[in-house]
């Protein structure tokens, strides 16, 4: 409590000493379908934000075409304005105008918001500085219901020195507060019940955490205002609980949580490292390969907004996607904390969220790895190697909630005493452990489904499942998480599985049901198709067919980059010489035997995984389960370390100096060569912040490499508690 109290203490205080905006101009010009209108009239696109401002709005009920441009003013270093509508339409242009060289300065696309306003800010490049401009906004779009956009008047903001560091930190605090936002219910619920071992205190609590969240869903469905009083009330309830019991958290959980939040902060500084003209969706989509990934990292963002401001999200939320396409448990998570969510913009807070839900990856794999009595230099090894991956950093950015799903996989795993080496047989509360946190992996995102899959392979091959008289509760656990999300998809906006029969079937008729899809597409093809279909799936774990050389040095390294993005195991990179160290080791220690098992789970579930996916050449790293790539590193990295502790640090020393800096750096320097819009260098404050979290974390590593060891139950091995 003294920790969140300070956290919020610190963060009024820098956001007191944050920027503040001043108009650019007053002076404007409308012609054609541009009009203005003013604060007092109630128009629908108000908001909190923007009642004292004028805006100007383009027809927004036809094809009406029409231009807004305001008067002339010196470019600012920073500048913001508000945007409604859908600026991203095919003839809508924002850009800046030099009044006396005439030439432009796109100022990018957004978001569509539609009704809703978003804050865009821009760091303007240093050669357009102080430059005579107008700030222009065209509608030359011809189509009708989506070709209108709305903008209010541009405001300059402070750019003091101290202002990139404060921003940094503002933001980093703002990341660590959202955090244990969240982890504070799980907390009061893990305190009521509190488990046998330090390790499943913390499973307890990352899972009990996010199932409120997933509660405080329905209620948000039903009326988003009672899910707004019902969000206050939980965490008011949570913090009082917590306040009331004065029970202390074990010490090595705080340690754990805290190394979360710190993975957090710095793989966030490095997403903002660079300044450029995009939002923090628009970044993560950009940031790290050659094409635009696609804006999938936004849809749950989506989901929450229209839910918390009573829009409908049928037919569609934005192109062709359906809300109950994809599961809601990053949507439940935002919305429970949505209306607290007033010092930054929703988007960026949002964003900040996802990061941090992201990273729940190392505190996963850090139960599973301590439960099962690894011991801890091979932890700290482990989670050093994987940080400095770049699959970690992207698909952490990248807040689709794929690693969050691999972190409640891996949560399930450790509940599970086959996996953790453990002779004792099964307790009802692992069981029940077991199925909710299997549960909320499926309600992240369904891809996790593989891994899943390949663990019930292999407890049934080694005859290692719960007792049949368990098996009632843990049903009733899985039905109770996972019929409600089933009925919203059937009931409110089938059809639900429209990814799934792509996927499985290739097949898109949402007229269909599953298996109908699946006798459609596999009778359309024949045996011949089928087998070369799954054999390309087998190679696209090693190679990605798309890839090609390019005709400079940077675009080659680019590609290469890319290449690690799509396949299996080039996206280990250094990690695949584990497999080398496999073979030299003849020892069987714990270490080792754990590492051969999750090898087995990570390389059942990849055939699992290459042959249901339909397509030729599909089984590409993002379209799986990230908990098949964290085990798999896990297990290499568990080889490296059994083998020489020395192969591992000099394998990391390369991994972290040379490998992860050009995952960082690269993606800019290639931007700059196709003339996209990256204007500074660096941002200073992301790069300082980025540094401090990464020196505090070298501190917490040294410090974890003299915990004691436990054995696979998770306690002791020397008698006493772990506290």
């Amino acid at each position: 409590m003294r920790t969140l109290l300070i956290l919020a203490v610190l963060l009024i205080a820098v956001q007191a000493k944050s920027e503040s905006w001043t108009p650019l101009t007053a002076e404007t010009v409308v012609d054609g379908a541009f009009r203005v209108e003013r604060p007092s009239s109630g128009a629908f696109w108000e908001d909190e934000r923007n009642r004292t401002r004028l805006t100007f709005i383009s027809g927004p009920l036809g094809p009406e075409m029409g231009s807004f441009r305001t008067g002339v003013f010196r470019v600012p270093p920073r500048f913001r304005c508000f945007l409604a509508g859908f600026p991203r339409t095919e003839g809508i242009h924002i850009y800046l105008r030099d009044e006396e060289t005439g030439r432009e300065l796109p100022l990018g696309s957004t978001l569509d918001t539609g009704l809703s306003w978003q804050e865009r800010i821009w760091d303007v490049p240093p050669d357009w500085r102080g430059r005579p401009v107008r700030f222009h906004v065209d509608d030359r779009s011809a189509s009708i219901g989506d070709g209108w956009v709305a903008v209010t008047l541009p405001e300059a903001g402070s750019h003091a020195v101290w202002l990139p560091f404060a921003r940094a930190g503002y933001r980093s605090l703002f990341l660590v507060l959202e955090l244990t936002w969240f982890l504070i219910p799980g907390i009061a619920i893990a305190l009521l019940l509190p488990p046998r071992s330090a390790m499943q205190f913390g499973g307890l609590v990352i899972t009990a955490a996010a199932a409120a969240g997933y509660a405080l869903f329905w209620i948000y469905l039903g009326n988003p205002k009672v899910g707004a009083a019902a969000s206050g009330v939980v965490f008011a309830a949570a913090i009082g609980a917590i306040w009331r019991m004065r029970r202390p958290v074990p010490r090595e959980l705080l340690l754990l949580f805290a190394a979360v939040a710190l993975i957090a902060v710095f793989y966030n500084s490095l997403g903002f490292l660079f300044y450029t003209d995009d939002g923090p969706g628009e970044l993560a989509q950009a940031r790290f390969t050659t094409s635009h990934m696609p804006p999938d990292n936004l849809l749950q963002y989506l989901f929450a907004w229209d839910i918390y401001n009573g829009h409908s999200v049928r037919p569609f939320m934005i192109g062709n996607a359906r809300s109950s396409d994809r599961p809601p448990l990053e949507t439940a998570l935002s919305l429970a904390q949505w209306p607290f969510w007033r010092m930054l913009s929703i988007l960026h807070s949002y964003q900040l969220l996802g990061v941090g839900l992201q990273c729940l990856w190392a505190a996963a794999l850090w139960i599973l790895l301590r439960a099962s009595g690894i011991p801890p230099p091979a932890i700290a090894g482990t989670l050093i190697l994987i940080l400095f991956t770049g699959f970690a950093w992207e698909h952490s950015f990248y807040v689709w909630p794929k690693l969050m799903a691999a972190a409640f996989c891996l949560i399930g795993m450790a509940s599970i005493p086959a996996f953790r080496g453990s002779a004792d047989p099964w307790s009802v509360t692992e069981t029940l452990a077991a199925s909710a946190a299997f549960s909320l992996s499926l309600l992240s995102h369904a891809g996790s489904g593989f891994t899943i899959l390949a663990i019930v392979v292999y407890l049934v091959l080694r005859r290692r499942l719960p007792p049949f008289r368990f098996w009632a509760p843990a049903i009733l656990v899985a039905v109770l998480l996972l019929a409600p999300w089933r009925a919203y998809q059937v009931l409110i906006d089938p059809p639900g599985d429209t990814l799934f029969k792509l996927h499985l079937a290739g097949v898109t008729d949402e007229k269909l049901s599953l298996g109908a899809s699946l006798l459609r597409g596999y009778g359309a093809i024949s045996a011949q198709q089928i087998y070369s279909n799954k054999l390309a799936n087998l190679k696209a774990l090693v190679w990605w067919p798309d890839w090609r050389a390019g005709n400079s040095l940077s675009i080659t390294l680019s590609n290469l980059r890319d290449l690690s993005f799509f396949a299996f195991f080039p996206c280990a990179g250094l990690l695949n010489l584990g497999l080398l160290a496999r073979f030299r080791l003849n020892r069987r220690s714990n270490q080792v035997r754990f590492a051969d098992r999750i090898l087995a789970i990570s390389l059942a579930s990849l055939f699992v995984w290459c042959l249901l996916m339909f397509e030729p050449g599909t089984a590409v790293v993002h379209q799986g389960s990230f908990a098949t790539v964290l085990l798999y590193f896990a297990a290499m990295v568990l080889y490296l370390s059994a083998l020489s502790r020395r192969a591992i640090w000099i394998v990391g020393a390369v991994q972290a100096c040379i490998v992860f800096p050009l995952l960082v750096f690269l993606e800019p320097v290639i931007a700059r060569e196709r003339s996209a819009l990256w204007n500074d260098p660096l941002d200073w404050g992301m790069a300082a912040a980025a540094l401090c979290s990464l020196l505090c974390l070298a501190a917490l590593a040294a410090y974890i490499r003299r915990l004691p060891n436990l054995g696979v139950a998770g306690t002791l091995r020397r008698g006493g508690a772990d506290a």
